[in-house]
């Protein structure tokens, strides 16, 4: 009779094999060996490790690194198209737009582009809640900004609006878990 620990998973495929094989029966793949191999860590598992946690913790870091250089660019993206906005709209002719408007639009551009640059700043040194701020503010903008267009008749999809929420969410989300491991292993 055989039991369980005589069989080893493909970490390729997630077929069980025997131990002493050295190739996958279902996918051919190299099988790693039992007795030196590391465990591989994958989907929302932790590593058990103090050296697991550090590399696994890492990688989080990188992935979390994402949402702080979204920030960034929702902050250069801001002051950009605040200033192209703002030079389209004061050249002379028909369309020239009124001064009130434009300068409010520059303004509020600015402050998007400043506090952004600020969460980008701040979040270099602890990416988690600089990012929540910055996804809740997104959203809100995103919403407002939805409903403003629908309200008018013009209904379109912010592609990019949901892209960069995704990509904040994603950041923020390896931040609190590398966080949770660097808290649990009592790594720096």
């Amino acid at each position: 009779m055989t039991t369980s620990t005589e069989f080893v998973t493909c970490p390729h495929c997630g077929a069980q094999n025997y131990q002493t094989a050295q190739l996958c029966h279902h996918c051919q793949m190299a099988l790693p060996t039992v007795a030196t191999s590391p465990r591989l860590v994958t989907g929302g598992a932790e590593a058990t490790s103090s050296a697991g946690a550090k590399l696994q913790s890492d990688e989080l870091r990188k992935q979390s690194k994402k949402a702080t250089n979204t920030l960034l660019a929702v902050a250069i993206l801001n002051l950009v198209a605040g200033a192209i906005f703002y030079a389209i709209g004061s050249q002379a002719g028909r369309n020239r737009m009124d001064e009130t408007v434009l300068a409010t639009i520059l303004a509020v551009s600015g402050l998007f582009g400043a506090l952004y640059f600020g969460l980008w700043f701040w979040a270099r040194k602890t990416p988690f809640l600089p990012s929540l701020i910055g996804m809740i503010i997104y959203v809100i903008f995103t919403v407002v900004t939805f409903a403003l267009n629908a309200s008018s008749g013009k209904v379109t999809i912010p592609w990019l609006n949901i892209v960069i929420i995704a990509l904040l969410v994603q950041g923020m989300n390896a931040a609190k878990k590398s966080d949770e491991i660097k808290r649990k292993f009592g790594l720096q």
